[in-house]
């Protein structure tokens, strides 16, 4: 009996974590640099219960699709790697390609956060009119003046989601990206798709209702066996 219920939790564990990763994605679809979190088995191994599989969840970092922009300070990068940016709270990496000039001259994301140049130090230029080369290089009437550092987690390091498209990792684990490189004028979009989806919520859906059938043979079978006794006691 408690193995019944055992395995009719497992289910509905692992249902509601592929309905939160289907929720997180369907709405990110517009985010720009979005990674969608993808749902696996894993193989658990526990002294206590033994060896079972559960649910869980990994971004899945494949790249999206492009979509070209008028404003120059736009980036997109083509293969892997990250954008390291900052504010008050720490170091995070994005694939978001949006970015501005401020009045101070720094270049950040819509949402505050400054880009960083491959040194560590923060990117501050002196206009708009300028040129990003792919191995992050910027030049200004053909001087450069900074270098975009493009960054890349090594084997070791997990980079953990954190809103939209921003991530957080080790910084010791971080290394410069083999590869990845700088789109002027372009945008990364999020690389959910709506189709595969549906069909993971359908299958997350289907496992909740298994789940809480055997939930509903339990009850029976206690209610059952309750019922048996007190006729037996009379």
């Amino acid at each position: 009996m408690p193995g019944l219920v055992d395995s009719a939790e497992r289910i509905l564990r692992t249902s509601e974590r592929s309905l939160t990763a289907v929720s997180n994605n369907v709405s990110n679809v517009s985010t720009s640099g979005y990674k969608r979190q993808a749902t696996f088995l894993q193989a658990i191994n526990d002294q206590i219960n033994g060896s079972y599989t559960d649910v869980a969840v990994d971004s899945d970092t494949s790249q999206a699709r492009f979509v070209r922009s008028t404003n120059p300070l736009n980036m997109a990068i083509s293969g892997p790697g990250f954008f390291r940016v900052r504010n008050e709270s720490g170091i995070f990496y994005t694939r978001e390609g949006h970015f501005q000039l401020k009045a101070d001259g720094t270049v950040t994301t819509p949402n505050g956060f400054v880009l960083q140049q491959a040194d560590g130090n923060d990117l501050i230029l002196d206009g708009t009119d300028v040129e990003i080369l792919p191995d992050g290089m910027v030049m200004d009437d053909g001087r450069p003046v900074g270098q975009i550092g493009v960054f890349a987690p090594t084997e070791a390091v997990r980079m953990t989601p954190i809103a939209g498209s921003l991530f957080t990792a080790d910084e010791r684990g971080m290394e410069a990206s083999r590869g990845g490189q700088l789109r002027q004028g372009m945008v990364e979009g999020s690389n959910v798709d709506l189709g595969e989806e549906m069909v993971t919520m359908m299958t997350a859906v289907r496992d909740a209702e298994s789940g809480a059938r055997l939930i509903q043979v339990y009850d029976d079978l206690i209610g059952r066996a309750i019922t048996t006794f007190g006729q037996g006691a009379r």
